[in-house]
């Protein structure tokens, strides 16, 4: 039988229908005949191959976006540079469709789910920012006509509203406005007014320098330090020097305090069972009246006189810091003038002092098979003093043979939070012209504290205005940090949902200044983490020292203190320094882990927190933190001398939370137009 093949040529088959095999010599020949297989057909055509390219093909077009979607994409790297860059505002970028360009948010979204995912998520922003103007208008056109007094408080503004404001227009606050609903749940009780105000002793030219501080060892005793200590209390007469031995005094103290503490209430003793009150009420038992003659003795005033030589003072407060160094040697390398540069730093560490085991913070060391995170705590050699290693660099010991560093030192299970460490390191200040407070890992651009000086002098309410914002993040530390990407804003703020936390309010960072900004322009926050003002701040809003524990809350304190006394917070509009953020997972040791090491408590920080927290609520003016309810509810001492640091009295706390959409009654917060759009010079 014959059979037909595909190509239609006939083939052999036995009676069966099977296929007849063919000789060897067939087979032979029909080999011969075939296109015989080369490399590169072997290569091209292998599945293997085909996959690995269509890869390399995706990942060079993923590259090629995060390059020039990357923020700091346009500003040419890290190329190092013999001449540092001037910084001008840069030209907003021409042909942009700015309908569909990302925030840096939206940017990081994009690195970490994808171009497409990113831009769903702005999508989808602008769905619910739709849904709320539509609801917004819904609620106008149903309330009707607003009120005679809201249009009078509208006029006013568009008058002029107060002299203090600037002479702002629109967006700006409404001062003694009356609003539809109020925000405040109670009268604010307002600070304290200060007649009896003594005068500046100038006797002494230079007592920032004079007498001369020792920096190392750690705890080394001041010279003379008794009647430096009645000077400064006494007799009108302040020094660093005397500053520094009153405060050595003072933690001293502190730390036998804590250490009897830690043994009585140590888990192994009394299981579950604590005085918090107890505890707390020895801080204030303890602090009050080492303290109380000392604020008292210079309130209504700076200590010093403020110098007008454009000086600055960086207050840096550091828990066990091993970036400390570099970050001080950063910050004068860069700086413009770096012999008008002093530091006042704060070093919270583990000395490894009487038989102290160090111990490192919670280090993540695998997982359960629930897939939670398993974590221990392990033993650690005493933490590295960034002091001693910047002042025995044959770079920078010449600053502190001149006196510009200067420093306290505190053990960490001392330690009371970073708002409690930054009080100390205020009292550092020694009359410089300009006050910057920052964290302890931060890298500088050229001339970063000209740039802020520029900036502050270009603001609307200057000398009276505050440089403000989270700097952008650097991961590890090399030197060649160049800055100019767009300022970062403080436009956002939430009530925070987690337990821990009390329904503290919460700053956000939230927009970017523009491009064609030509001044800056204001916000409604301060970071504690970075903020830049005049050396007069610390007589206005002087730092509290009677709320220890406390890590959120220290904002939004500040931020409502020098507002209401009559300072504008402002966002820089260029970044000149540059801020590493550490994710829990690195390990490295947190305040509140070494609160309650000595007594065998991990959570004893959040438990004494939240007496003393109901300080900054109250300031706040939460419902549920009215002074009769925190006295009622045994919570009184958190208000101590409560007149000395609170609300000011040249701008209202009513006016402020409605210009901020934070309503305190209802624990809500709004959208700030005006900030995210940088519309209030």
């Amino acid at each position: 039988m014959v059979s037909v093949v595909p190509n239609g040529a006939p083939m052999q088959t036995n009676g069966d229908d099977k296929r007849v095999r063919r000789s060897r010599e067939e087979r032979k020949k029909r080999a011969s005949n075939r296109r015989p297989k080369t490399m590169i057909n072997s290569l091209v055509f292998n599945p293997f191959f085909v996959l690995l390219f269509g890869l390399l093909a995706v990942s060079c077009m993923i590259s090629f976006f995060l390059v020039f979607s990357h923020p700091e994409g346009a500003w040419g790297g890290n190329t190092a540079s013999k001449n540092p860059p001037e910084f001008k505002i840069p030209p907003k970028p021409k042909n942009i469709d700015t309908r569909h360009r990302l925030t840096f948010a939206q940017q990081q979204d994009a690195m970490k789910n994808g171009y497409e995912a990113a831009m769903q998520h702005m999508k989808d922003e602008m769905e619910n920012k739709k849904e709320k103007v539509e609801k917004g208008a819904a609620a106008v056109a149903l309330a009707g006509e607003e009120n005679t007094e809201a249009k009078d408080s509208k006029k006013a503004q568009a008058d002029g509203g107060n002299a203090d404001a600037g002479d702002q227009h629109g967006p700006g606050p409404i001062f003694g406005g009356t609003y539809p609903e109020r925000f405040t749940a109670f009268d604010p009780e307002l600070n304290a007014v200060y007649n009896d105000i003594k005068p500046f002793d100038t006797t002494l030219e230079t007592p920032h320098l004079v007498p001369k501080i020792p920096i190392t060892p750690v705890f080394a005793e001041i010279e003379n330090g008794d009647k430096l200590i009645d000077d400064l209390l006494h007799n009108n007469k302040p020094t660093i020097a005397g500053i520094i031995a009153f405060f050595n005094g003072y933690l001293k103290k502190l730390h036998v305090q804590n250490k009897r503490i830690s043994s009585s209430e140590h888990r192994d003793k009394t299981g579950e069972a604590i005085d918090e009150m107890g505890m707390v009420n020895a801080y204030y038992d303890l602090t009050s009246p080492i303290l109380d003659p000392f604020e008292g003795a210079y309130r209504g005033r700076n200590i010093f006189p403020v110098r007008d030589d454009e000086s600055v003072f960086i207050s840096l407060a550091a828990f066990r810091e091993h970036l400390l160094a570099k970050t001080m040697m950063s910050a004068f390398d860069k700086a413009k003038d770096p012999n008008k540069l002093f530091i006042g730093a704060v070093v919270q560490n583990c000395f490894g002092m009487d038989g102290v085991t160090c111990k490192t913070g919670i280090q993540v060391v695998g997982t359960y098979p629930n897939g939670q995170p398993k974590t221990s705590v392990s033993p650690a050699p005493p933490d590295k003093n960034g002091i001693e290693e910047f002042c025995t660099h044959e770079d920078y010991k010449k600053y502190c043979e001149s006196g510009q560093i200067r420093v306290l030192y505190v053990h960490d299970t001392d330690a009371l939070g970073p708002q409690t460490a930054r009080y100390y390191a205020s009292k550092l200040w020694g009359g410089e012209n300009y006050y910057m407070q920052m964290d302890s890992h931060l890298e500088f651009a050229p001339d970063w504290e000209q740039y802020y000086i520029d900036e502050m002098k270009l603001s609307s309410n200057f000398p009276r205005s505050i440089l403000s914002s989270y700097p952008p993040g650097f991961k590890e530390y090399d030197g060649s940090y160049k800055g100019g990407t767009r300022g970062e804003r403080l436009c956002g703020a939430h009530f925070s949902h987690n337990g821990v936390e009390s329904a503290i309010l919460r700053i956000e960072q939230l927009g970017l200044t523009p491009w064609e900004a030509k001044v800056p322009t204001q916000i409604p926050y301060i970071a504690a983490g970075f903020f830049f003002a005049h050396g007069w701040f610390l007589r206005d809003v002087p730092f509290d020292p009677y709320a220890p524990w406390c890590f959120m809350g220290e904002e939004i304190a500040l931020s409502m203190r020098a507002w209401t006394n009559g300072w504008n917070i402002y966002a820089p509009r260029k970044n000149v320094i540059a801020h590493q953020y550490r994710p829990g997972r690195l390990g490295l040791p947190k305040f509140w882990e070494s609160v309650g090491r000595d007594s065998g408590r991990g959570s004893l920080n959040t438990r004494l927190q939240r007496h003393v927290i109901r300080r900054i609520k109250h300031m706040l003016s939460y419902t549920t933190d009215s002074r009769e309810l925190i006295e009622k509810e045994g919570d009184g001492i958190a208000l101590y001398n409560y007149e000395h640091y609170t609300i000011g009295h040249e701008r209202r706390l009513e006016d402020y939370l409605q210009w901020t959409k934070i309503n305190p009654s209802k624990l809500e917060t709004a959208s700030i137009e005006w900030c995210l759009k940088s519309q209030v010079p």
